[in-house]
């Protein structure tokens, strides 16, 4: 992106933010925390996301969770991108899910627990599920049952593996085939 249009965007986010410009003519204060991030520009996108996760939006709250995750555009803390995450997760928001689950497999700003892990794989498995998004839920599958194979973690919920590969396939589990009939002799 030229400085000239990267000018014209952070001015536009600045503008929408404090109300100055009306909103139907300047781009969505969440849409251009997205274009800066997208862009590099962290330490521009930072108070544009914090403005627009304040006010509810799941895509903002998503990416401001990955600035603190990452430490892009504000100092790195796991406890802070973990609030945000789960925000935008309990709105649906299928990446935020998936990330909570690494971040409780992996244990960075939570207790690490196989449990709650498998928990938002399989919550982001059904929101991906709902956006037709089916590759992406059968990896969440993979992903839960990896977490004690790959991670050597308790999981005392993984049947949410077979109970999500059920509502990938509309109530039949795949890869089973009806029991051999008998023969009479």
């Amino acid at each position: 992106m030229e400085k000239k249009d990267l000018f014209k965007l952070t001015l536009a986010c600045w503008l929408a933010l404090i109300g100055w410009v009306n909103p139907g003519l300047a781009a969505d204060v969440a849409d251009c925390c997205k274009q800066l991030y997208k862009d590099g520009q962290y330490e521009q996108a930072f108070p544009v996301c914090r403005e627009a996760s304040e006010q509810g939006d799941p895509r903002a709250q998503f990416i401001l969770g990955k600035m603190y995750y990452f430490g892009k555009g504000v100092q790195q803390d796991y406890a802070k991108a973990v609030k945000w995450y789960f925000k935008a997760a309990e709105q649906g928001n299928a990446k935020a899910q998936f990330n909570l689950a690494v971040t409780y497999a992996s244990g960075k700003g939570v207790l690490q627990s196989g449990e709650a892990a498998a928990d938002w794989y399989y919550k982001a498995g059904l929101s991906n599920l709902k956006e037709g998004k089916k590759d992406d839920a059968l990896r969440c599958v993979e992903r839960i049952k990896d977490l004690k194979t790959a991670l050597h973690l308790s999981v005392p919920n993984a049947f949410l593996a077979d109970k999500l590969l059920t509502d990938i396939y509309g109530g039949v589990a795949p890869n089973t085939s009806p029991a051999p009939k008998r023969s009479r002799k």
